[in-house]
């Protein structure tokens, strides 16, 4: 057994090859890592300043029907939708721009210069910097008055801008005229949105175009002159019926309910 052991001692022996250590995959990839991670940080520094989560978070459109509806944008400016009102928003890196395509909203919009803020009407705009504004839809005929600050006001988009101050409202009554410039009490101005109406000497026809949104009613003039009486008074929107009923307390005029849908408003002769 010794003279074996002695043996196989004496034999040639291979000769070793040493291998490299095995890396790991992800060494290789560490700074790809540390890349990823300093850009997460920065992405998560910057977004709050940018313009994305406008651009993906006000690009839509709100309707309402028989409630009014509050929006708080991510700029800060607020928009109270009144009902029966449509509104489209697109949010843009230079520009912030809106369009009503019914009704009534109330604006409360925060200021950027760098970024004006644009609605349109059926053909006519607003501009504003940084101010609060009602805007009313009805038919072809469009109003807007102030109660902050000034906004610029077109009819159509080759005519002169009108500036509105607060206290200030104007009406067009179709596309491309000339708008009637009045004074309106500041306090007046979206009082909607706490359920009631003003009105100063407003033709019966206008206000009654006003209230539609509030009652269910069909209402008819038997004289299309009736529509020219002025009318002044608070409308209380919970119970728009009282109004109707008040009326004949406030113009020359006869009420006669025909049914609870149906209301037909005489001249005061017509008894």
């Amino acid at each position: 057994m010794l003279t074996l052991w002695h043996d196989a001692a004496e034999l040639p022996r291979p000769a070793l090859v040493s291998r490299p250590s095995p890396q790991r995959f992800s060494w290789g990839f560490r700074p790809l890592k540390h890349l990823a991670v300093g850009l997460l940080v920065l992405f998560a520094l910057v977004l709050p300043y940018s313009q994305w989560p406008a651009l993906l978070q006000e690009s839509m459109t709100v309707a309402t029907t028989d409630q009014p509806k509050t929006l708080q944008l991510a700029d800060g400016s607020r928009i109270m939708l009144n009902r029966d009102s449509r509104l489209r928003i697109v949010y843009q890196h230079d520009q912030r721009l809106l369009w009503i395509e019914a009704g009534e909203a109330y604006f409360s919009v925060s200021p950027d210069p760098q970024r004006p803020f644009y609605v349109e009407i059926d053909g006519r705009q607003v501009k504003v910097v940084g101010t609060a504004f009602d805007i009313r839809k009805a038919g072809e005929r469009v109003a807007v008055a102030v109660s902050q600050g000034v906004v610029a006001v077109t009819t159509a988009l080759t005519a002169p801008q009108t500036l509105l101050h607060a206290g200030e409202s104007a009406t067009s009554y179709a596309r491309g005229d000339r708008l009637t410039v009045s004074p309106v009490d500041r306090a007046a101005v979206g009082e909607w949105r706490f359920g009631q109406l003003s009105f100063d000497n407003q033709p019966l026809r206008e206000v009654l175009a006003t209230l539609k949104p509030y009652y269910a009613v069909n209402v008819t003039l038997s004289d299309a002159a009736l529509g020219n009486l002025p009318l002044s008074g608070q409308v209380n929107l919970d119970d728009p019926t009282a109004f109707f009923n008040a009326l004949p307390l406030l113009l020359p005029v006869n009420v006669v309910w025909q049914d609870k849908s149906n209301l037909l408003i005489n001249n005061e002769k017509r008894k």
